[in-house]
């Protein structure tokens, strides 16, 4: 079943174009990952699908009520800012961007607490985010997403300037929730596809290459 579905989806910025003529389809259940040049158009088609970005001309469909998790590049968050590992994560239970000053639920405190056994972060959750190594910040990014409950999870560049054992981690969770979920992720990691059965798309402004999983059927290649 299709939950993301982009038809002639082209984005523009100042005039130069971005995104040009992108069709793609997500399925329930799919593991895509994207791959391209630096600027050519992997986060902007990201932020298109989150609605972050309004495209110059095409459309952007999502399933009925589709709950999406997104996770940015943790190099960009604010280490600075005074708040714990399970503060974090819990705040991903807010349903809106206007910020709530009601006190968490029950419900969303035991999700939290899910959330954190599953991705092993008990032994750092009262730990300020500042004092956090890279891989343990992005861990804790992911869980905010996944507190939520999503139907898909869309990442960008997750294991960037991460080691080899901390991109297995981040992996190995991507692996676990895409058993029944969705997951969308840019990335840079080259050996990972090369050892992983998934989608990838090669995105350069146009979609240059599709291919597609040996794990279901295909219906027809777009080279």
């Amino acid at each position: 079943m299709e939950i993301i579905k982009l038809e002639s989806v082209s984005v523009r910025y100042n005039g130069d174009s971005v995104l040009d003529g992108i069709d793609l389809a997500v399925q329930d259940r799919e593991f895509l990952s994207i791959i391209g040049p630096n600027g050519g158009g992997k986060t902007t088609l990201i932020k298109t699908v989150l609605g972050l970005v309004k495209p110059w001309s095409g459309k952007v469909t999502l399933k009925e009520n589709l709950k999406i998790g997104y996770v940015p590049q943790y190099t960009k968050f604010d280490r600075n800012f005074p708040i714990s590992v399970f503060d974090v994560i819990i705040s991903g239970r807010i349903k809106n961007k206007i910020i709530c000053f009601r006190g968490y639920s029950k419900e969303d405190k035991e999700a939290t607490e899910r959330v954190v056994k599953v991705l092993k972060l008990e032994h750092i959750q009262k730990k300020q985010i500042g004092s956090l190594s890279g891989g343990q910040l992005q861990k804790v990014l992911i869980g905010r997403a996944l507190v939520g409950n999503p139907e898909v999870l869309i990442l960008d560049e997750p294991t960037a300037n991460l080691d080899v054992e901390n991109k297995r981690e981040i992996y190995g969770v991507l692996h676990d929730f895409n058993k029944d979920k969705a997951v969308v992720l840019i990335t840079h990691d080259l050996e990972y596809l090369s050892e992983n059965s998934r989608d990838v798309i090669l995105l350069n402004r146009k979609i240059i290459y599709r291919g597609e999983s040996v794990n279901r059927p295909k219906e027809g290649h777009n080279h």
